[in-house]
Parts: C-alpha cells; structure tokens; sequence
C-alpha cells in the first residue's frame, strides 16, 4: 500500500481515471509479486525507477523487479568483460587448463563449455579468435546471464549464490 501511494502521489494523472476495485486489484497484485522481496528494496527499486523515469508512466512490476535485480547484482559482468577474461587466460590455457578453467566466472565457464575448449581456443589464430569465436561466446553468454537473471526474478527465494549451489 505504502508503494502504491508514492507511485501515486508521483503518477498522479494515472491513479485518477482508477476506481476503488482496480486500486485494490492493484495492491493485491503488487503485494504478491513483491511479497518475497523485502520492503526497503522494493521501495529503493521504485524510488531508482521514478529518479530515472524519462516517459513520466506507471512503471510496470517487471520494471521494479529489473530494477531489483540490477541492484542485488551489480558485479554481473558484460559480455565483452567476460570476454575478455577468457582471452586474459587463453595465453596460458594450453599447458594450464585446469587452473585457466577455475579463473572464470561460472556465467563464463557455462558459455565457453568445457576446459578443453580453453585449450583449443589458445591454439586459433587471433583474426578467427577475435571475430567468430568473441561472437558466438557473446551471444551465448548473454543468453545464459538473461536466463539466469529470468530464473531469479521469477523465483526471487533464488540467488546468484543460490544457483551456483545448485548446479
């Protein structure tokens, strides 16, 4: 109720046109996706959204759970980060691929594979290495980090912590 009153009092033009059932649909709604999430991080998440609201609408609760996530995870690095740590290591990925393994982010272990691909990678040629392999690792992890981010948004009770648990 408490949120619903600063989107209110922010978006006012917009609680207006409601009646008091939808008010109430509203609340109930809002309070049951945020329900896992504590109080202090929806209310920061809504109050980042509102500061940085460009459109002046409503902001939809997949914008304040992205909103969430982006601030309990905010070390996730880029696809071109994570690239750059693979090619940081595939100078010494052939005799030490084990120990070049363990240097990766498991977001980026998960792209890449396996350790042997580390040690075939270190042996590319560097137009190959740079074009077709940074492209097609790109495009992988970031399909694993949405996922991942996807998993834990829609079942907040998870964590980056938690999933790495699990797997």
């Amino acid at each position: 109720m408490k949120i619903l009153t600063i989107l209110n009092a922010t978006y006012p033009s917009q609680f207006i046109k409601l009646d008091d059932a939808t008010k109430e649909s509203m609340v109930d709604i809002w309070a049951s996706m945020c329900e896992s999430e504590p109080y202090e991080v929806v209310v920061s998440a809504v109050k980042n959204h509102i500061a940085n609201d460009t459109k002046g609408f409503l902001p939809v609760i997949g914008a304040i759970k992205e909103q969430i996530y982006k601030t309990s995870n905010p070390d996730e690095p880029t696809e071109l980060e994570a690239w750059n740590s693979v090619k940081k290591v595939l100078g010494k990925a052939y005799y030490q691929t084990a120990e070049m393994w363990d240097k990766l982010s498991p977001l980026a272990q998960k792209a890449v594979g396996y350790p042997s691909q580390l040690k075939d990678w270190s042996m590319v040629d560097l137009d190959q290495l740079n074009s077709v392999i940074a492209s097609n690792f790109q495009r992988s992890y970031r399909v694993i980090a949405e996922r991942q981010k996807e998993d834990i948004k829609s079942n907040p009770l998870l964590t980056v912590t938690k999933l790495k648990e699990i797997e």
